[in-house]
């Protein structure tokens, strides 16, 4: 086979650049927040000469708001890949299959790649993938922990679609919804108690609800800012104040012992190491700042304040992706204005860039106190 092209489409955060990592072996950024992946990446499939796999970035549906889904949706329109690998996401699988049913009217010739499997069985939930088959229409291969064996029989089922031709008509999206209620119902197994139970069901229920969602945000917000700039930041920083301070009165006496040219000597107590002093001792707060922010991203809670922030950013015009970039800001600019990358349009972009200033700034006085 020759010029075979496979497009990987599915929702954000459902291991589908996992799964492209590991057909072509090129390595891909995996992040724990939507808009990571901003523009298709294409890679040759180990195996297979001629054979070529596009990475499209994750999306919801097919009815587009960002760039990154306009890309997606371009591809498969225009471009018309051969077959296309729908990766499904089992442990949200609802939300899942409404873009599944949107690809089914393309009709391209889909294999779907169910992911995370094992997460799914772990929360004591069964999947009747041979009945989910026959409902969809479209081939099932089970992923766990991206498998070689499952990836390859995952490339072998798509490949066996190359050419087949499909004919499927149109739904009102109302209707899909009613479609992907009854199919969950049966062919999945689980009693409702243990769906209750579920970690990332309690979790979101309590961290996304619609009342307490941005109280809670702000409560956590406050606590991070309170330890940050008045109880371990001052300390770290007098602990960082007082170590520069000895090894400054050692060179200073060294250099006085040793009748450096005054020139010399002011250039360096009152240059370099004035320089330094001012730039270490904020190091602590940045430093702390920044774990905070990083256990809130490892945690999945990042991806939580994207979702709760979205409807009163876009008031002034951002989405809840530019929460990201707006939170560095309150450690430094610099690497605040490297994250606009994660944000799709130009013109939120623009307008991020110009709240960061006032951020960064604003985070030198103890802001929180205003909350």
């Amino acid at each position: 086979m020759k010029n075979i092209i496979i497009a990987l489409v599915g929702n954000q955060n459902s291991g589908k650049t996992t799964i492209f990592n590991e057909i072509t072996s090129l390595n891909q950024h995996v992040g724990n927040f939507p808009g990571v992946t901003v523009e298709t990446v294409s890679g040759k499939i180990i195996g297979h000469p001629g054979c070529n796999a596009v990475d499209l970035p994750g999306l919801y549906s097919l009815n587009t708001l960002s760039k990154d889904e306009f890309i997606t949706k371009e591809f498969l329109l225009k471009e018309k890949p051969n077959v296309l690998i729908n990766v499904v996401d089992c442990t949200k699988l609802k939300r899942n299959l409404f873009l599944t049913l949107q690809l089914k009217e393309l009709n391209i010739p889909t294999v779907i790649a169910l992911n995370m499997i094992d997460k799914y069985e772990k929360g004591n939930g069964k999947i009747n993938i041979h009945k989910l088959e026959q409902r969809i229409g479209m081939p099932i291969v089970p992923i766990t922990n991206a498998n070689k064996l499952e990836i390859n029989r995952l490339i072998n089922q798509a490949l066996q679609l190359v050419n087949i031709h499909t004919k499927n008509k149109k739904i009102k999206d109302n209707e899909k919804y009613k479609i992907i209620e009854k199919i969950c119902e049966e062919i999945t197994t689980h009693t409702t108690q243990l769906q209750k139970k579920k970690k990332s069901y309690l979790i979101d229920k309590i961290f996304t609800n619609k009342i307490l969602g941005i109280p809670i945000f702000i409560l956590i917000m406050f606590l991070i800012f309170y330890i940050t700039f008045d109880v371990m930041g001052p300390y770290f920083t007098d602990l960082v104040n007082k170590g520069i301070e000895v090894v400054s009165n050692v060179i200073v006496k060294e250099l006085e012992k040793n009748n450096v040219n005054p020139i010399i000597n002011t250039f360096i107590t009152q240059g370099i190491l004035k320089g330094i002093t001012s730039l270490l001792s904020f190091l602590p707060i940045v430093v702390i700042l920044y774990f905070f922010l990083s256990l809130l991203e490892d945690s999945g809670y990042m991806t939580r304040i994207a979702f709760i922030m979205d409807a009163p950013l876009r008031k002034i015009g951002l989405s809840g992706r530019s929460i990201i970039p707006l939170l560095l800001g309150f450690g430094c600019s610099v690497p605040a204005i490297l994250s606009l990358r994660t944000i799709n349009t130009e013109k939120e972009r623009k307008l991020a860039l110009k709240l960061i200033p006032f951020i960064s700034c604003s985070a030198k006085i103890p802001i929180y106190t205003i909350l």
